[in-house]
């Protein structure tokens, strides 16, 4: 894609290294690949240097933390952050990556434009997905806001009204304590629309969405654009000229796709502002304009100035380049690292580095109080207990998309404390029907094996003890994963400091 646009026949064998010069684009149909590299000035071979640079960074950034994603995908802050979808948008940027980068090394003897076009499907592929997880995190979080609005208003009683001054128990007698059923649930109009359309923004289905949309932008982009410019003739494209004139409206159409994606963006950005996102889903989409802001900016600024939107050009390589994998390490790399953070890995070793280990120790002692003068706020046990507490870890748990996990385990223990067999077993059915059960209202995310277990004993002879092993598993879910992020937690310090002040 030479834009000198020189013409001649050829009526014998061309070298290669002397084809890209001799020979027009409309002339020939074969070698499909060639090399470049021969045509780059030797005071411009540094470009591609530092382009190959990027370019490599990218790939094995995606290859490794492609396979590091898998391995830890069931952790937080993976699980709740729609990791399928995040993963669809980094296998295509890598797609992306690689096919504009052999792009810049390597001339494809096809139409000009598709060269623009696979990169739009490749950008399509990878910022839409951020716009459906942003919408998922959106209901996920009128979901759970829903589910707490239900604790509050005794629609499902976590902390029962104590009858005098101490602090009450969620083991109050049946009476005290209504459970939700699912066919209260339902017929909740507050309440039901989001459980009655649950299922349109889980992951499965906006990946659906996601491949329709993907189609019809295909179809609808691409081919129909390429069909029209080109009258079908893909393998032997036009004379240079109209090649290049082809390139440059196709150009001008990816700047519009990406000016385009700008607007949702930013409306997402907007209403997301007073939503408390725990899993970094707002400053993702903040990260994404601001690349994609960046990209456009240069894009248009390559379409203003003459003769500069040639493929040869590095700079839509560095721009490519630099969004992908600014956008992969925020979206990626950041929550991949957090799954070990959590684990107390990098703050072991933050804390050796910087010589802080005693000292914040000392502040934490100081700063919590014990059992010798007052509650243990380092408990667990504390916050299924204490009335103030478990309020205040049942707000941290609805910024986590899990307060189901509080839900189901005050349930349980209601369920213990019914002693007629009939009661017992309509509870532990509409238990089942509303935590258990696959595709439940609440679902709870515990392991097949259990869940199947506990259809057999509720097919047989259901009981008190249906639900331990879920329970136990619920409760090793809290403790080890949500309990230590929530001691990291702003509430958690704000609690502390309301009991020191009390006191």
């Amino acid at each position: 894609m030479n834009p000198t646009g020189t013409s001649q026949s050829v009526n014998s064998i061309i070298p290669l290294d002397t084809m890209y010069t001799t020979v027009s684009q409309c002339e020939r149909g074969f070698p499909l690949v060639y090399s470049r590299l021969h045509s780059i000035p030797d005071d411009g071979k540094w470009r591609l240097v530092v382009l190959g640079i990027i370019g490599g960074i990218g790939v094995i950034l995606y290859l490794i933390t492609l396979i590091l994603f898998f391995i830890r995908i069931k952790k937080q802050p993976l699980r709740d952050r729609s990791p399928y979808l995040l993963m669809v948008s980094a296998v295509a940027g890598s797609l992306g990556l690689a096919y504009m980068y052999f792009r810049q090394f390597f001339d494809i003897v096809l139409v000009c434009p598709i060269s623009y076009y696979i990169m739009m499907i490749s950008l399509f592929v990878y910022f839409v997905p951020y716009l459906l997880r942003c919408v998922r995190t959106i209901m996920l979080w009128n979901f759970n806001i829903a589910k707490a609005s239900m604790i509050e208003n005794g629609d499902i009683e976590t902390v029962p009204s104590p009858s005098s001054g101490s602090p009450s128990s969620p083991t109050s007698s049946p009476s005290s304590q209504p459970l939700v059923r699912n066919r209260t649930i339902v017929n909740t109009k507050k309440h039901a629309p989001l459980i009655r359309y649950r299922r349109f923004f889980s992951e499965w289905f906006l990946l659906l969405l996601l491949l329709i949309g993907t189609v019809i932008w295909t179809l609808g982009g691409m081919i129909i654009q390429v069909v029209s410019a080109t009258k079908g003739n893909f393998w032997n494209p036009n004379c240079q000229k109209a090649c290049n004139q082809q390139e440059g409206f196709a150009l001008r159409a990816f700047i519009v796709f990406v000016a385009v994606l700008e607007f949702p963006y930013l409306a997402l950005g907007i209403y997301m502002r007073n939503i408390n996102d725990e899993f970094s889903i707002r400053n993702e989409l903040i990260t994404i304009i601001a690349f994609s802001s960046l990209m456009l900016v240069g894009m248009i600024v390559l379409v203003i100035i003459p003769n500069q939107f040639w493929p040869q050009s590095s700079t839509i390589g560095y721009l490519l380049g630099v969004t992908l994998i600014g956008t992969h390490l925020i979206s990626v790399v950041y929550p991949l690292v957090n799954t070990w953070v959590d684990g107390g890995i990098f703050n072991a070793i933050f804390r050796l580095i910087t010589k802080t280990a005693g000292r914040g120790k000392e502040e934490e002692a100081s700063a919590t109080p014990t059992t010798e003068n007052g509650p243990d706020l380092n408990s667990f046990e504390h916050y299924l207990t204490d009335k103030r507490g478990r309020e205040v870890f049942k707000q941290f748990l609805v910024r986590e998309f899990s307060v189901e996990n509080l839900m189901f385990h005050t349930e349980v223990k209601f369920l213990k404390n019914i002693e007629e067999q009939s009661e017992i077993v309509e509870t532990a059915n509409s238990i089942n029907t509303t935590y258990v059960e696959v595709g439940a209202p609440f679902e709870i995310n515990i392991l097949s094996d259990v869940r199947n277990k506990i259809a057999q004993e509720l097919g047989t002879q259901p009981s008190k003890n249906t639900f331990d092993e879920a329970q136990e598993a619920v409760l090793q879910i809290m403790k080890e994963e949500s309990f230590p992020r929530f001691k990291k937690h702003v509430l958690y310090s704000d609690y502390v400091k309301e009991i020191a002040q009390a006191k």
